[in-house]
């Protein structure tokens, strides 16, 4: 399991290194600064680039990966046979 998870994280980290690559060569080539790209946002209610990147590392980084999205998928609805059982 943990072979898995190490293997999943650094094909998360690997990819996120070309992305930077690619957004640095592309600035070269239009002549501005890349630096400009950490303050962007995709789309409007989005982080800035630059803390969609921390977060990743620090999701990454963690020893159990609580991101919220994952506490809420932990959250378990009641099973189809205790709702029945409750029914009476």
């Amino acid at each position: 399991m943990y072979y898995e998870t190490f293997k999943q994280m650094k094909k998360h980290l690997g990819q996120l290194d070309k992305w930077l690559e690619t957004s640095a060569a592309f600035a070269d080539t239009k002549k501005f600064d890349p630096k400009n790209f950490m303050g962007l946002r995709i789309i409007v209610d989005q982080f800035p680039f630059s803390r969609q990147v921390q977060a990743t590392c620090d999701t990454r980084s963690s020893p159990r990966h609580d991101s919220p999205a994952r506490k809420h998928r932990r959250k378990r609805t009641p099973s189809r046979r205790s709702r029945s059982s409750a029914r009476g």
